[in-house]
């Protein structure tokens, strides 16, 4: 029923330069992308979104680069990408997410914190780095669209270009049925 059509990663146009700096998973994450989609080109100036492709062209030459304002990202941005074929123009970037200096480092709940959902009891390491942290959350009743776009804006607010990715599915009041949340 479902096929990868292709990776699509949004970049922050604010933080990025400060983020490749101290969290190695953003190199990854956009040395794979089919398409990277530069966010936020309106709070910087036109110099700084400048550098800021130029870096992800470095990074990853064969993606397309969008640049976006105002959050304005059409459906045509992020759909019809292309279909991911690991054997043509991805190889370099999957042998290199494989390479040693990647490599699964042991999990320790201490290193990656145990509220993330799932636990690597079973041996399973972890995909981030030490510094990378992910947190899982539980809500057992809908919530409504403000209060999750509430919840949203204060997350950006207070942990601003520390903050990685969001997802999750999530029950809406209003609707009375969940909705994929990627962000």
């Amino acid at each position: 029923h479902y096929r990868l059509d292709g990776t699509v990663t949004c970049v922050d146009a604010v933080h990025l330069m400060s983020q490749l700096q101290r969290q190695v998973e953003v190199v990854h994450q956009i040395a794979v992308a089919d398409r990277l989609i530069l966010t936020k080109a309106d709070r910087v100036s036109l110099a700084e979104a400048d550098a800021v492709a130029a870096r992800l062209a470095t990074l990853n030459p064969a993606a397309l680069v969008l640049r976006r304002q105002h959050g304005e990202v059409t459906p045509g941005d992020v759909l019809g990408v292309g279909l991911l074929d690991a054997h043509s123009g991805h190889a370099n970037a999957l042998r290199w997410l494989h390479a040693d200096a990647y490599a699964p480092q042991p999990h320790t709940g201490h290193e990656h914190g145990n509220d993330h959902g799932h636990d690597h009891s079973d041996g399973h390491s972890s995909r981030h780095s030490t510094d990378i942290r992910a947190h899982g959350l539980r809500i057992d009743f809908p919530v409504s669209w403000a209060g999750l776009a509430a919840w949203c804006e204060l997350m950006g607010e207070t942990h601003g270009d520390a903050l990685l990715r969001v997802k999750g599915i999530i029950g809406i009041a209003e609707i009375g049925k969940p909705v994929v949340v990627h962000g």
